[in-house]
């Protein structure tokens, strides 16, 4: 069996669900004349052998398990207004499986590099593997990770699938199609959150007793998903207070109950408290919850981590559609440095970008999705640029992400070779840098004293109990030894805080002096360079405070407090990991009326991190949408994408 090499193919297939009857019934309708198969019952080499004679007025349906698959002439298949999850566009069989890869590949007009290879030792099951990756753009990694399938803007994604059968070797080429894999939903049988609400704490724990005995008494009571929706179906906005439950399952949601009721008797005689469990359950009681303070805090440089956002893709799909339609996602999160089996230690440059991509996507999730918006925004360190980027103040701030990478600002002056650092120490071409950074618990004013005697030793940060140094790595060793402390080193190469960065400030200001959108945002913005609310119509103010941030030692812990002075009181990192949200606690640590979320952490699951931050603004009574945790949310349209 082999078609022509100027054959044409380009036949859409489209994957549904037994159990989908909507989606069956709509593809039925349209579909009047099929030929059926049974994938289960003939061999694999037969069912292509028909679905490559596919004319325009004929579908084929192949039953393979609990799965239907349609295939379609391409035409047709807009004709009918069908969107298809892939497109077979090449096909060869023969005895040489090199032969075979090359004629699909000649067939489909593809070159090798364009395509991901799969193999399958069962051909049809792969070939439902291969459909799933690309309707839902997931390549799982070799230790397991399923992480979005970058691609360079507006191309599609390719794959070839390969597989033996008695001695014959098969190459398919198949092209992504228009229709994306439904979102996952963030609720299900074994991830359980619920949410009651009242205005008094009575109120709550009366509520809590209701919702223990329906769970006892319900008819539906293994049916995990049907009693959450019917819990959050409920949920009040409006009330003054919210109890968050999450759970694996209705034993341990009962558990988590009993652990609420007592946390209430603990705390009868307090006005302000706050509970919360290892699972992701939270209270919060206090005049302070005031449904404004929420201050979003975008961490610096440093933060992102191999394998980041794994899986976040499959349950907000539309989400990352839309970014991908307006930007480069491969670059903005440095798909190569990050989302790669050979793991490589990324540059100050690729750190940065990713940094800002990380999040500027959380941004867009948090505000497209559940609706939260900030009343304040931060930056620590190189985090102040990521907060123009992210919340709709520049113009095309993608533009950022070649100028960042091609910057002999960060590749060249204040990070790589240092030569604003070689500069200022007025350094010969054959002397060595031997550059490091050390986090150590001591006071500025501790560190302070000792730099005199240092001099090519920086106190770059202060931030709370601990600060940040910088500079020669034995001149900081030396210090530290003297000042009695050990300091934690980061190990990486960066002159930011430092008086040669200082060099570069009349670029470092150029360089973001970037055009405005038009709309005026009602976030106010909080610069570290000076501790004050800065104009967001300003893009010249802008500029200059991101540059004087960058450029001036850094006190993290004065920007809090000026934060706290203008209202904020819920501090959420949006980025990668937690490490600010962590030094914000340490910062805080003894004010009741201050919380610290974040959005991620490294040290767990993507969706476990960010329905514990999402249980927090709700308790919180910051306000926000609860769609998205619903489990029919598809209905509201943002399951299925069209491009």
């Amino acid at each position: 069996m082999q078609l022509g090499e100027n054959q044409r193919l380009r036949i859409a297939v489209i994957s549904v669900d037994r159990n989908d009857r909507n989606r069956l019934n709509e593809i039925e309708s349209k579909l009047q004349c099929q030929t059926c198969l049974n994938a289960n019952g003939i061999g694999i080499d037969n069912v292509f052998k028909q679905v490559i004679e596919v004319t325009a007025t004929s579908a084929i349906k192949v039953q393979y398990e609990q799965q239907y698959l349609y295939f379609v002439d391409d035409i047709a298949c807009a004709k009918l207004k069908l969107h298809p999850h892939a497109y077979l566009c090449g096909f060869a069989t023969t005895t040489s499986k090199i032969e075979a890869q090359a004629r699909a590949l000649l067939q489909s007009k593809r070159k090798p590099e364009h395509a991901v290879k799969f193999e399958s030792d069962v051909p049809f099951s792969g070939f439902l593997d291969a459909i799933n990756a690309l309707a839902s753009r997931t390549l799982t990694t070799q230790s397991g990770q399923n992480n979005y399938w970058f691609m360079p803007q507006h191309q599609p994604r390719v794959l070839q699938l390969d597989f033996e059968v008695s001695g014959r070797y098969s190459s398919l080429i198949l092209v992504q199609g228009t229709e994306c894999e439904k979102a996952k939903p963030l609720l299900n049988s074994e991830q359980l959150f619920f949410v009651i609400c009242g205005n008094s704490i009575d109120d709550v724990v009366a509520q809590a007793k209701q919702c223990q005995i329906e769970i006892a008494s319900s008819q539906e009571q293994n049916n995990n998903v049907t009693l959450n929706d019917r819990n959050l179906s409920r949920y009040n906005p409006n009330t003054k207070l919210a109890l968050v439950l999450q759970a694996k399952n209705i034993p341990q949601l009962v558990q988590e109950l009993q652990l609420f009721f007592t946390a209430v008797l603990n705390n009868q005689n307090q006005e302000n408290w706050r509970w919360q469990t290892p699972n992701g359950s939270c209270f919060f009681v206090g005049e302070h919850l005031n449904r404004t303070g929420l201050t979003f805090v975008y961490p610096g440089v440093g933060t992102t981590y191999s394998n980041m956002l794994s899986e976040l893709h499959e349950f907000f799909p539309t989400l990352y559609q839309e970014l991908d339609k307006q930007l480069d996602l491969a670059a903005m999160l440095q798909a190569e440095s990050y989302y790669s089996d050979d793991v490589l230690q990324p540059t100050l440059s690729q750190q940065a970008i990713s940094g800002v991509g990380v999040s500027y996507l959380f941004t867009r999730l948090l505000i497209n999705e559940f609706k939260v918006t900030p009343d304040f925004a931060l930056g620590y360190s190189m985090g102040e640029s990521a907060m123009w980027a992210s919340l709709n103040i520049w113009n095309q701030p993608e533009t950022l992400i070649e100028k960042t990478a091609t910057s002999d600002i960060f590749n060249q002056q204040i990070s790589g070779e240092l030569q604003a650092v070689r500069s200022e120490w007025q350094l010969k071409a054959n002397e060595h840098i031997n550059w490091n950074s050390f986090v150590v618990r001591a006071s500025a004013a501790e560190i302070g004293t000792l730099t005199r005697d240092y001099p090519k030793v920086y106190l770059v940060i202060t931030q709370g109990e601990t600060c940040v140094i910088a500079g020669d790595e034995h001149q900081c060793k030396a210090l530290l030894q003297q000042l009695g402390k050990r300091g934690l080193a980061s190990n990486m190469v960066t002159a930011m805080h430092t008086p040669a960065s200082k060099r570069v400030k009349p670029q470092l200001t150029e360089f973001y002096t970037l055009p405005l959108i038009a709309a005026a945002s009602k976030t106010q913005f909080i610069s570290a360079s000076s501790n004050k609310i800065i104009n967001g119509r300003d893009n010249h103010a802008i500029a200059k405070s991101i540059a004087t941030t960058f450029t001036e030692p850094l006190d993290f812990s004065q920007t809090i407090e000026t934060a706290k002075q203008h209202g904020g009181n819920i501090f959420l990192e949006v980025g990668a990991d937690r490490q600010t949200a962590s030094i914000i606690e340490k910062i805080t640590k003894n004010d009741t009326e201050t919380h610290c979320l974040a959005i991620n952490s490294k040290g767990q699951p993507t969706i476990t991190s960010l329905l514990k931050c999402i249980a927090q603004l709700i308790s919180l009574r910051i306000p926000i949408s609860i769609v998205p945790l619903l489990h029919c949310k598809e209905k509201e349209g943002s399951a299925s994408v069209h491009e």
